[in-house]
């Protein structure tokens, strides 16, 4: 094997690498989505409400969009989940439902 060859043989296993790397990180990237629509449904189902509001972006563009309303930045993420009747420390009926996070849909941007 001439230098040549060898320079296009290193360049090909370095275009490998980098294209493992990246698939490498896209893979994590969906596990950490995971594991975060996981503690969403966790938090949620077990009215962890301090926890579901921390799970949101700090950035002041964060929107909640529900039946009830829109919830803009962390605080108002916080005043949506916020348990009403603080006093008897129970679940509000109308908000207690299961989360079931079985089958996600999950896409990662090409540059992650």
């Amino acid at each position: 094997m001439n230098t040549k060859e060898l320079e296009a043989t290193v360049k090909a296993l370095q275009a490998q690498v980098k294209t493992l790397q990246e698939q490498t990180q896209t893979l994590q990237d969906v596990e950490e989505i995971k594991k975060l629509q996981r503690a969403y449904g966790y938090y949620l189902e077990n009215w962890m409400t301090d926890e579901v509001a921390d799970l949101f972006s700090d950035s002041p563009d964060t929107v909640l969009l529900v039946h009830a309303g829109e919830f803009r930045g962390k605080e108002g993420v916080r005043k949506f989940f916020r348990p009403r009747d603080r006093n008897k420390g129970r679940r509000m009926p109308e908000f207690f439902h299961q989360v079931m996070q079985l089958s996600p849909i999950i896409d990662v941007a090409p540059d992650g």
